[in-house]
């Protein structure tokens, strides 16, 4: 009787081993982790034509966030209320992806980042420069 009722329990044991370990999925690493949270951004704003010059120049600090982008590949910016910039990085942190050719940015570790955005041409401008940090 006591053989029979310890394998039995060997067989519970196995099983509820077995059990346990097929239930405990690995999650996968994602390497936008470790950017995502609550950043503060100081941002300059600067506008400019060649025909009225300057017409608006200065700074503001933000509460932001950098969140998942719509792609597995992508980060979304949000660096104002209203403003936003969703980003290509890859698994070494390098940004790509910006809407022009002036742009440019990047982490320089995992909880500060600089980032410079420029639409226009010759004839004028707007520029979004920022440093951020995390919270």
């Amino acid at each position: 009787m006591k053989q029979k009722q310890l394998i039995l329990y060997s067989l519970a044991l196995l099983i509820v081993v077995l059990m346990s370990h097929s239930a405990c999925k690995k999650i996968p690493f994602d390497h936008r982790d470790k950017y995502l949270g609550d950043w503060t951004f100081d941002v300059h704003y600067h506008s400019f034509t060649m025909n009225e010059g300057v017409l608006y120049n200065y700074s503001e600090t933000h509460n932001g966030k950098i969140e998942y982008g719509k792609e597995k590949s992508k980060i979304l910016i949000k660096y104002a209320v209203d403003k936003s910039i969703e980003l290509i990085i890859d698994e070494d942190g390098i940004l790509s992806g910006f809407p022009t050719h002036y742009c440019s940015g990047s982490f320089k570790d995992k909880k500060k980042l600089d980032l410079y955005l420029r639409w226009g041409g010759l004839g004028g401008g707007t520029t979004h420069s920022m440093t951020a940090v995390k919270k």
